[in-house]
């Protein structure tokens, strides 16, 4: 039973942290779709870019995200482990700020490629 309450928690949680990213990965092939050849990858000071690249590094930002994720389910894990709160049937107060977060740098990424292909 134990193991049970353990692995459902920390599956909604890594379900979560996944959904996010999959989110991140159908935004990325939307702007890819919509991206030229050629997309901004690096602005100056005053705003204009400055350095181009091709529109397959619009997935960069994606590769980002999962490491961001990945990283945050590594550490919840550990996080429960060590306090030995595998059997606590809730999500966290810290999983939840890494879930904001990842939330969060979606937004960002989201933003960042919409600038990148002028949208």
């Amino acid at each position: 039973m134990n193991s049970r309450k353990e692995a459902t928690t920390l599956k909604q949680f890594r379900l979560t942290i996944r959904l996010v990213e999959g989110l991140g990965l159908l935004v990325s092939l939307f702007f890819f779709f919509k991206a030229p050849d050629q997309i901004t990858m690096h602005f100056n000071g005053n705003g204009t870019g400055d350095a181009t690249g091709s529109r397959w590094l619009i997935f960069l930002e994606e590769v980002l995200l999962v490491i961001v994720g990945e990283g945050g389910i590594l550490y919840a894990t550990h996080f429960r482990k060590q306090r030995e709160l595998t059997e606590l049937p809730r999500i966290l107060p810290n999983e939840w700020s890494l879930i904001v977060a990842v939330v969060a740098v979606l937004v960002l990424f989201s933003v960042l490629m919409g600038q990148q292909i002028a949208i």
